[in-house]
């Protein structure tokens, strides 16, 4: 009897292994053996000297810069992350993303000679209409201006930066908050609206800067589960929420979404960091 249990168990035990090597391979981009922690902070504006949820003076962007570089931490984008995932090699030892949201001119006039300063790369989220309306006026006030068209290839053109879709319109907090799906909104056409506003900001880009954009950043960080398929099918790659965790990267698949950490402009660098996880 106890002969039979054993052959039987060994039987079950090949029977599940055969089948987890399947679903492994089975898996599309899925990276073996990865490892890493990866924080992901997020800031906004950049002003000369405000402190507020929102928006953080230059020179704690600069002190925040300057800490990472002395715990030797290395930034990279999220292109970079899913072309390092998709290879199963590359990763830093001990790496970050830096990331700003909503496309504010000052991130071109302030960010930039920081990350410039230090060697470091950011990923710097446009909202399409925002950057549709100042393609159409002039108006460049740095508290408030989003990037324009040539700003936004200015930024490329320095070598560091990568452009992520913001939404074309969603940034907004009504009926719909954000990118989410309106109480008994019907499947089909909460996918279609979502996917062309995707699209119509996806393709602005493209036209106006010869971009192609692949990781998106969710207005308020308002996850609807359904739009990670929705977004994979169209190229993209990571996905940005507002969760305030770090990621522990191990046998992921793409498309892939990272937790966020805000950079409350009020905090110290230390007490950032220390929220931070670094």
């Amino acid at each position: 009897m106890k002969r039979s249990l054993k052959k039987y168990g060994s039987l079950l035990f090949i029977v599940f292994m055969t089948f987890l090597s399947f679903w492994y391979l089975g898996r599309e981009e899925s990276v073996m053996g990865m490892v890493a922690k990866i924080p992901v902070l997020m800031y906004h504006s950049v002003s000369d000297s405000t402190e507020e949820m929102y928006s953080v003076p230059v020179s704690k962007l600069e002190s925040d810069l300057k800490y990472l570089k002395a715990q030797g931490y290395e930034s990279i984008t999220c292109k970079k992350l899913a072309e390092i995932l998709k290879e199963g090699k590359g990763m830093p030892k001990k790496p970050v993303i830096v990331t700003f949201d909503d496309g504010y001119y000052n991130n071109l006039v302030r960010a930039l000679p920081v990350l410039e300063k230090y060697d470091m790369s950011a990923v710097i989220s446009v909202i399409g209409e925002e950057t549709k309306r100042y393609d159409e006026c002039e108006d460049r006030a740095l508290s408030y201006a989003c990037l324009n068209s040539q700003d936004i290839k200015e930024l490329i053109a320095s070598g560091r930066i990568e452009i992520a879709n913001h939404s074309y319109k969603m940034h907004h907090q009504g009926a719909r908050r954000g990118t989410m799906q309106i109480k008994g909104e019907d499947g089909e056409k909460y996918k279609e609206v979502f996917c062309e506003d995707t699209k119509k900001c996806h393709d602005y880009i493209l036209e106006k800067c010869d971009y192609t954009m692949t990781t998106y950043t969710y207005p308020y960080g308002q996850i609807t589960e359904s739009t990670k398929a929705y977004l994979g099918e169209m190229g993209y790659n990571i996905l940005l929420s507002c969760d305030g965790r770090i990621n522990f990267l191990d046998d992921v698949t793409l498309p892939l979404s990272l937790g966020r950490f805000n950079r409350d402009g009020r905090a110290s660098t230390e007490e950032f960091m220390r929220k931070s996880g670094i």
